[in-house]
């Protein structure tokens, strides 16, 4: 591996995607819009199946700008790939923060995205197609 292995989650929560979310999964909206609790609850759940799992850092790619979902995800120890401080708009175009969060999600030990979200299902199949490594959607 070039790196260190790390986990990588893909988790949409733009306004958009929820109020397409809720239109869409108003009877089950775990299954469009798991909480970070439920990530959280999944993520365990892997560690404790797959030791190998046990100590590698949490990368989250998405789009929540909500300053409280952000801190509970850095209560539980992850980082938030910042793309704004990264400055990827400003460097790769306007589609930047987009590659590089494919790209990141790709080279994971195991990535963790969500069944009804298309840029989790092309993370995921990038990630066991293109690099034989694992992907659990929720």
């Amino acid at each position: 591996s070039r790196h260190d292995p790390y986990i990588s989650i893909h988790v949409r929560r733009g306004r958009d995607y929820i109020e397409y979310c809720q239109s869409n999964f108003q009877y089950d909206l775990s299954k469009c819009l798991p909480t970070t609790q439920e990530l959280a609850s999944k993520l365990h759940h892997l560690r404790m199946a797959d030791g190998r799992l046990q100590g590698l850092p949490v990368y989250v790619s998405t789009d929540e700008d909500r300053p409280a979902e952000l801190s509970e995800f850095r209560a539980l120890g992850w980082q938030v790939l910042d793309h704004q401080a990264l400055g990827s708009s400003g460097a790769l175009g306007i589609f930047g923060p987009w590659m590089m969060d494919q790209v990141f999600m790709s080279e994971a030990y195991l990535l963790i995205g969500v069944q009804t979200n298309s840029f989790s299902r092309v993370g995921a199949y990038r990630q066991e197609v293109w690099n034989g490594k694992r992907a659990v959607l929720v």
